[in-house]
């Protein structure tokens, strides 16, 4: 699995780099800012971003929804920001972020994505909604009614 860590602490980009490690198959570039994050999505696209949102070039508030903008892919945010985009899969650098549930939301977030891909092939016209229920998350796919 191909793995963009875009982080900016060293002390950071080294406790995800020794969490995601360990998965199988793993492949892991870092990038320290966005810009260097844009130029490695450029020359490939990984299966999943692993995202701090206080970047040097890049303003909190619009992190995610920029990258987002470049990137279509499962995305995991960690933060130690207070106010942060509601998101699945955000990860607090004060207490959520072992390497445990690091790993975890990195495979739930492709999970995701791989589910979402393959029930849009088998079923283009499906609408997709996700609600967070009591901590887990939930998928719910509804089919268009079709005129004949």
């Amino acid at each position: 699995m191909k793995i963009l860590i875009v982080e900016d602490s060293k002390v950071w980009t080294e406790i995800l780099t020794s969490a995601l490690d360990t998965m199988e198959d793993a492949e892991l570039e870092t990038a320290a800012t966005f810009e260097n994050a844009a130029a490695c999505l450029a020359r490939h696209s990984p299966d999943c971003i692993v995202l701090d949102l206080n970047l040097p070039d890049s303003p909190p508030a619009r992190t995610y929804s920029d990258m987002m903008r470049i990137y279509g892919g499962p995305v995991v945010v960690v933060t130690g920001e207070e106010n942060h985009p509601v998101h699945p899969y955000v990860l607090s650098k004060n207490f959520s972020a072992t390497p445990d549930i690091i790993r975890a939301s990195v495979n739930a977030a492709v999970e995701e994505s791989n589910t979402r891909r393959l029930l849009r092939r088998l079923h283009p016209r499906a609408m997709f909604s996700k609600s967070i229920e009591d901590g887990t998350r939930v998928m719910t796919v509804g089919m268009a009614a079709v005129a004949s």
